[in-house]
């Protein structure tokens, strides 16, 4: 699959892993419990977890992914600390904590009002 990549990092920007450590990002599929088709939901997300189909992600908007999908990155997007994090700096990544319920509550009413 070619998908032309229209991003470009400039080359006086890097990116840093603070010793003290970053947040681990986490980006999700879900189906929701009313979905129309679940079934085809899911086919979408296994699809989607294939390396190659994942690495087509990142090659095309410099998005990273979780899957093992080196081999199918471009070359600019293997090397980009930014894109692709270096395995030395993985013991830095934190595992951010959930919100209360409370908290969750307080955010939903702020988004929606922010929605409007």
């Amino acid at each position: 699959m070619a998908i032309m990549t229209r991003w470009r990092m400039p080359p006086d920007i890097s990116c840093g892993y603070p010793k003290e450590g970053t947040p681990m990002f986490r980006d999700n599929f879900a189906v929701p419990a009313n979905a129309p088709h679940p079934e085809n939901a899911k086919i979408f997300i296994n699809w989607m977890m294939a390396p190659e189909n994942a690495a087509a992600v990142s090659n095309a908007i410099a998005y990273a992914n979780a899957t093992q999908a080196d081999q199918f990155l471009s070359e600019q997007w293997r090397k980009m600390d930014a894109i692709n994090m270096p395995e030395e700096f993985a013991s830095r990544l934190v595992p951010t904590q959930d919100c209360t319920g409370k908290a969750r509550e307080l955010r939903d009413r702020i988004w929606t009002r922010l929605k409007g």
